[in-house]
């Protein structure tokens, strides 16, 4: 078989690129094309092993034994290796190298085909992109010891909170009421009032290291999610809501809830706070009205405006494909609503669109349910117009 003399061949190996070579059935090479002679500046008498001694040295043995290993079984192989750079002495070049057996009729090896296409480029950006990710990963355990301190001390903090900034509350509230019932008759009127403002704004600070606290200890809960019953859930909290419900006549429907993964306490939370605003802002004119529904969506359904006012909050479009399903669930209200501008406002932390004269709180409810929701690999928006209630939509993975 007339293979590495035909003259067409030479033409053609010449021509392309890629180092080109040839053996005998043995393993014995026989040609190489002029690509080879011009990269290494050998003779053309060189000889067979002539690719031996420009091999990396950490190169020799594992190319030995690949090519003996496919002369013995008769089978294709493909490696990396390393060319000295005779043009920059004391380097080297990556090269992928190809080796195929020719076969006749009778499956019999007539001869080897094999090509070295140099990919250093390819390897040193390989080799660079390996180093930046070595580098942000050692960033990332660093940012991540400097989290955990962090939160170390975001844990002291709260236990301060809960424990030593509460007591002297208690001790003003306490002093307070034993002035007014003791020394009433003793106290003018101004002296009185100034007793009762004084003890409205300890309950006010109170409440709002309480809700601090609990916003805080959110990022630091791990407990595994579990099965949880929303409509349990709900119910409980219609059911602790129930004095509050009675004093403001209102009806508040449970639909059908679903049965999702996720921490009991967090999502009783979440509820707990949306119930409780529905019933706060409240019209006067007409008893409140709650309606606790939901429905089953894909991502698709989920349109860009109703997903994430905030843009730290999950992105469904880019975090989930069209047909992944997701629980709505939907908490509607008859209140007083407020302008869709605000949307982007309303779950941020101390943030109030009414004052607290008029309603109380600590603006850090609906900073919690986001949280919440997050922690649940959810998301949470709202629809409202002013005089015309609120619809706040929760989007959970089924």
């Amino acid at each position: 078989m007339q293979f590495a003399t035909d003259k067409h061949f030479y033409q053609l190996a010449d021509f392309i690129p890629q180092i080109v070579w040839t053996a005998q059935p043995d393993g014995y090479v026989d040609y190489y094309n002029k690509q080879w002679y011009s990269f290494t500046g050998f003779d053309k008498s060189y000889g067979d092993q002539s690719w031996i001694p420009i091999l990396h040295p950490d190169d020799v043995k594992l190319c030995i034994d690949t090519w003996e290993e496919a002369i013995r079984t008769g089978s294709e192989y493909e490696m990396e290796y390393r060319f000295i750079d005779r043009k920059n002495p004391g380097s080297y070049r990556w090269f992928l190298g190809r080796a195929c057996p020719i076969k006749d009729d009778e499956g019999q090896i007539v001869k080897w085909f094999g090509t070295c296409t140099e990919i250093d480029e390819q390897k040193r950006q390989e080799e660079l992109l390996e180093q930046r990710v070595l580098e942000r990963t050692k960033a990332l355990k660093k940012l991540t010891v400097e989290l955990q301190r962090s939160n170390q001390n975001l844990q002291q903090f709260a236990y301060v909170a809960s424990h030593d900034l509460q007591e002297p509350l208690r001790k003003i509230q306490s002093f307070g009421d034993i002035l007014i019932n003791q020394y009433s008759a003793e106290l003018a009127t101004n002296g009185i009032g100034i007793i009762h403002r004084m003890q409205v704004a300890a309950t006010r600070m109170s409440a709002l290291i309480r809700d601090l606290l609990t916003y805080s200890r959110l990022s630091g809960q791990v407990d595994p999610f579990v099965t949880v019953s929303l409509e349990q859930i709900v119910s409980e909290v219609t059911s602790d809501l129930e004095l509050a419900i009675h004093k403001a006549e209102a009806t508040v429907l449970i639909e059908s809830l679903p049965v999702v993964q996720g921490s009991p306490l967090q999502l009783r939370q979440l509820f707990q706070n949306l119930l409780s605003n529905a019933l706060k802002f409240r019209k006067t004119t007409v008893p409140p009205r709650v309606r606790v529904s939901s429905r089953k969506v894909t991502g698709s359904d989920i349109s860009s405006d109703s997903v994430s006012p905030i843009g730290e909050m999950l992105h469904y479009a880019d975090a989930a494909t069209d047909a992944q399903q997701f629980w709505e669930i939907s908490v509607a209200d008859n209140g007083i609503g407020f302008d869709r501008k605000y949307t982007s406002r309303i779950f941020q932390v101390f943030e109030r669109l009414h004052g607290k004269d008029k309603y109380d709180g600590t603006g850090i409810g609906l900073a919690i349910c986001q949280k919440v929701v997050m922690i649940h690999d959810g998301s949470i928006t709202v629809r409202s117009q002013p005089d015309n209630g609120s619809t706040f939509l929760i989007y959970l993975p089924v």
